[in-house]
């Protein structure tokens, strides 16, 4: 409630009150979730001070983080970032947590097996041994009181986010060793496909150096973050998104020393059926198919899959375009089609004049 009125002084009292910092509600969302969904900078720098679970994820499984992206908090991306690669460093802490943990899980599903076999041969053994049950009865509730100390622990833990760092997500095995920003919400889109979605051009900047990972695609799609950003229909913010996604790119196979067409590969991906050029011309956005065809995007690839119940399969760049009357982009496409065409004609004639130079000189000096 404190975090919701934005009260710091209020959230300060009561954790010197040694109230916990990671409690949650019915949606399972702590202090720092509530703090990074009223957008309260000067809240969240307090909790990640106090030391807040940024790994802790909500029932709908979204992080601290997921939510700063969905609402383009660029300065609180940075703060949980910083608090993240600070934590980096305990990695192989959390893990020996998580391993101690399950064994005590384990150790306790061991036990409660052992006193049900118990039981059942107090209930075969009751009429024989009358006394002997007298005994066994307190054993059984004496090991019923330390499971239930044991249990009241793990819970304990649950609600501080012990032992479950990330939460309880379907990918919770693939998602415990990835960087904070590269965690995986129920669609499989991290930090970085929301904020391309979202369009907010300082959160991907952020997030781009902070090394969060270019190429990953949304587990239920297959889309990456350059094919959502070409879907999205704002031509100022997403233009801008596009080019610092494609500088990032050719920076990151450059660094590998990899070809160009490494690159263009990428840039041509499908996801649905669609590449990134298709997209970006059905949704109307010439600036960001001029850029795409400056890198290498295919206009010779045709569309795939009906996605949109309009009849585009089989269609390429231009025939999309023509289809949905955009003639500003029919214009980009043809400038880019001539174009091309010159720089072949250009090999063609160096190569033909390379030939024609290493006729001359055979006939003159033969060797």
């Amino acid at each position: 409630m404190a975090c919701q009125n934005g009260s710091l002084e209020l959230v300060k009292y009561l954790l010197r009150k040694k109230a916990d910092i990671d409690l949650q509600t019915e949606e399972n969302k702590t202090a720092l979730h509530i703090a990074c969904e009223n957008k309260n900078l000067y809240l969240v720098r307090y909790l990640l001070n106090e030391n807040a679970n940024i790994y802790q994820k909500t029932d709908e499984n979204k992080t601290a983080l997921h939510i700063a992206c969905e609402n383009g908090e660029y300065e609180i991306v940075s703060e949980l970032l910083e608090r993240a690669n600070a934590l980096n460093d305990y990695n192989n802490f959390i893990n020996i947590r998580l391993f101690i943990n399950d064994r005590n899980k384990q150790k306790n599903n061991d036990t409660t097996s052992k006193g049900k076999s118990n039981k059942s041969n107090k209930s075969n053994n009751k009429s024989n041994n009358k006394s002997n049950n007298k005994g066994k009865d307190k054993g059984k509730d004496k090991e019923k009181d330390k499971d239930h100390d044991r249990d009241k622990d793990k819970d304990k833990d649950k609600d501080r986010g012990i032992g479950i760092g990330i939460g309880n997500s379907k990918n919770k095995n693939k998602d415990k060793d990835k960087p904070n920003h590269e965690k995986l919400l129920d669609n499989g889109m991290t930090a970085l496909h929301i904020a391309c979605e979202k369009g907010y051009l300082d959160v991907v900047r952020v997030l781009l150096n902070n090394k969060i990972n270019i190429e990953s695609k949304t587990s239920n799609n297959k889309f990456t973050a350059l094919q959502i950003a070409c879907r999205s229909s704002r031509n100022d913010s997403n233009k801008e998104i596009v080019s610092e996604l494609i500088n990032e790119l050719s920076n990151k196979y450059s660094e590998k020393g990899e070809s160009m067409e490494r690159f263009k590969t990428f840039i041509n991906l499908k996801s649905k059926g669609w590449s990134a050029l298709h997209y970006a011309i059905y949704f109307y956005n010439p600036e960001i198919v001029t850029e795409l065809l400056e890198v290498g995007a295919d206009y010779k690839d045709k569309i795939e899959k009906d996605i949109y119940h309009d009849h585009m399969v089989d269609l390429k760049a231009k025939e999309i375009a023509i289809k949905l009357e955009y003639e500003d982009i029919i214009k980009i496409i043809d400038e880019r089609r001539q174009y091309d065409k010159k720089v072949r004609m250009g090999k063609r004639l160096q190569y033909g004049g390379k030939a024609i130079g290493k006729l001359v000189v055979n006939r003159i000096i033969p060797w």
